[in-house]
């Protein structure tokens, strides 16, 4: 930690004398290992922080909402570092995650946690919701944009292709630019991240977290899935996660 906060020092001196208009964002802990972020942030060392970094990896499975060490999950990791970057005299309290991702199967550099195309799009959209849901993160940073191992994008014979969480992507920021985040919840396994536009139109989007739960929605007026397709029949509330305007 010595080393690490001395790097963060010439850092530091470097920026202010010859880059003042210049952002230093640290520590950069894994979300988990809160007592290297304490360590960081509450110390002797004269450093201040612009903003504060984690890199909050989700469980073995790649489900966002899953919990680690019991009941500590994604939304309480985040607000967790919130708490501690307010209290902490050295940093500010803007949080960046700066790196996530999945790895697809059956392509090259994969892990034993390789999900499908499928849910990759799936997950890394649960993963934005719930980063917005808690009212506390400024920006979410994806882990390697063209990579045919991680990527939303990937180079086949010199040219790129898109996948599917790609359309996701971008759909997710057509639905939620104009938009004001009202709240997040969850109960009984039920996700819901409420919007409303510039319009006074209110968004709920809407999943839960088991592949194997259905719920059947109602009192809604026009709905669409995560790709943008309206969906008009049958309508069920999935561990994808839909758009639905009241």
């Amino acid at each position: 930690m010595k080393e690490y906060l001395a790097f963060y020092t010439t850092v530091q001196s470097v920026r202010n004398e010859k880059f003042p208009n210049y952002t230093l964002i640290g520590p950069g802990v894994k979300g988990v290992e809160m007592k290297y972020n304490v360590r960081a942030l509450f110390n002797s060392v004269k450093i201040k922080f612009d903003k504060v970094s984690s890199l909050m990896y989700v469980d073995s499975q790649g489900i966002p909402e899953q919990s680690k060490f019991l009941s500590f999950d994604l939304s309480k990791q985040i607000h967790t570092l919130y708490g501690l970057s307010s209290l902490a005299i050295k940093s500010k309290n803007d949080i960046i995650l700066s790196e996530t991702s999945w790895h697809i199967k059956g392509e090259k550099e994969a892990n034993e946690y390789a999900v499908s195309e499928d849910e990759q799009a799936m997950y890394m959209l649960r993963y934005y919701l719930l980063a917005l849901g808690t009212k506390r993160v400024q920006g979410v940073y994806w882990f390697q944009l063209i990579s045919s191992t991680f990527g939303l994008t990937y180079l086949k014979k010199g040219k790129i292709e898109k996948r599917k969480s790609f359309y996701v992507y971008k759909t997710m920021l057509e639905f939620l630019k104009l938009c004001k985040v009202e709240k997040y919840s969850e109960a009984n396994g039920l996700h819901v991240l409420t919007c409303k536009n510039v319009k006074g139109k209110k968004l709920d989007i809407v999943w839960v977290k088991d592949s194997n739960i259905t719920v059947e929605l109602t009192e809604f007026n026009e709905v669409f899935d995560m790709y943008g397709n309206q969906m008009k029949k049958n309508i069920k509330i999935t561990n994808s996660p839909i758009y639905a305007y009241h």
